[in-house]
């Protein structure tokens, strides 16, 4: 979803103008009033004097406006990325999404050029001389354990997307709001028992999880042995990692669960 908007120096310029013409407007007001003090006669005095206070309010609300239209406000700038992550994945999934307050942050230049970053999520509003906005969503399909990753949409000053976001982590079948096409868990550890080394081994129960390496669901099955390694005895694991979707083997590799006698 394409979002438009004014850039930056546009809004910038506009405000500067803005604000150079009311100060020559006030400061035509206090000439004229600085004039009226030497010709009025003293019961115009009064009236000269709110015109005075009316010209401090006016000065207060001029910088006070221009405050507020160098900022903006951080419930604008998640309203737009909720809408982008949404356009992605389609309103039904939208109970499943969280903004994450740790992560979630901006970029901006400081005076000598140096590339600041803070938290997005505890201010209101930032300024914007942002370079960047960078918003991470918690994804976190509750109704199938371990369907549920971290997921980014990066932000231009102009609030523009940098870059489309990743969403390998939703699965397709959630997006068409179709059944599940995992294998089941039964059926990843029947398949990791017949590839282990050693089938007499014990197998643990097969664990989903994402894989951030290779952007794929995947089954982790760990298969136990015991092994004596300078004459202590640990717990040996050989790890099988399989495609969620279709059991094909994607990794093996060996693992220590740890000292269990000495």
């Amino acid at each position: 979803m394409a979002h438009n908007f004014v850039s930056i120096t546009e809004i910038y310029s506009t405000f500067i103008e803005y604000f150079r013409f009311s100060l020559e407007y006030v400061q035509n007001l206090d000439n004229y009033l600085q004039m009226s003090f030497l010709h009025f006669e003293y019961k115009s005095c009064l009236v000269l004097y709110l015109l005075m206070k009316f010209r401090s309010f006016l000065c207060l609300f001029l910088i006070s406006t221009c405050a507020i239209a160098g900022s903006i406000p951080t419930k604008k700038i998640v309203a737009i990325t909720d809408s982008i992550m949404i356009s992605k994945v389609g309103e039904h999934l939208r109970p499943y999404f969280e903004v994450s307050n740790e992560g979630s942050h901006y970029n901006y230049l400081s005076n000598n050029k140096k590339l600041i970053s803070e938290l997005i999520l505890d201010k209101k509003k930032i300024k914007k001389n942002f370079t960047e906005v960078w918003i991470l969503y918690k994804f976190n399909y509750t109704r199938i354990e371990g369907v549920k990753a971290g997921i980014w949409i990066k932000l231009d000053q102009n609030l523009q997307l940098i870059e489309e976001p990743n969403t390998n982590a939703v699965p397709n079948f959630l997006i068409e709001e179709l059944p599940s096409n995992f294998i089941s868990k039964q059926q990843a550890r029947i398949f990791a028992e017949k590839l282990v080394k050693d089938q007499r081994n014990e197998t643990s129960d097969a664990k989903l999880e994402y894989s951030k390496k290779i952007e794929k669901y995947i089954y982790s099955i760990a298969s136990k042995s015991l092994k004596t390694n300078n004459g202590n005895k640990v717990v040996e694991l050989e790890i099988i990692e399989l495609d969620a979707f279709t059991g094909k083997l994607l990794n093996r590799y060996e693992s220590y669960n740890g000292l269990i006698e000495k």
